[in-house]
């Protein structure tokens, strides 16, 4: 059984993306996650994202260095870094939804007092829905 690295972290865009760059990162971000056997969601709203990628410890660690590098991310927080058995976005090389709310990131922040919001929020992106509550909780269960 192979085991998978998971990371989850909000960080501040600069400057803040436009919907068609926005695109552009997803789509660039989705052909090299294919190439390195990377799977993701990454939520943006408003300068803000939050993103979990999983995949093999190694390349996980390589691409989150890389991403803390990148002038592009201000003020990046890990929520959540762990090994897991499995993939929970294994469907997608690198989805793109929009934040259904934008003080989403500030309840991210404080997941334990705002876990049932961050939770309905996240139930309302359809297909992204389920597995992002769900780390929802495995986030609030160790902060």
């Amino acid at each position: 059984m192979s085991a998978f690295r998971q990371i989850v972290y909000i960080s501040t865009a600069f400057p803040k993306l436009s919907a068609e760059q926005l695109d552009e990162l997803a789509s660039s971000a989705s052909e090299r996650n294919a190439k390195t056997g990377v799977t993701g969601l990454m939520v943006y709203g408003d300068g803000t994202f939050m993103q979990v990628f999983e995949g093999p410890p190694d390349v996980v660690g390589a691409l989150y260095k890389a991403i803390r590098r990148d002038p592009r991310h201000r003020d990046i927080i890990t929520l959540l870094d762990t090994i897991r058995p499995a993939r929970d976005f294994g469907a997608w090389n690198m989805a793109c939804a929009e934040a259904p709310d934008l003080a989403l990131n500030e309840a991210l922040i404080d997941l334990r007092r705002h876990q049932d919001t961050v939770r309905e929020q996240f139930l309302t992106l359809g297909e992204f829905g389920r597995p992002l509550a769900n780390m929802v909780d495995r986030i609030a269960a160790i902060a």
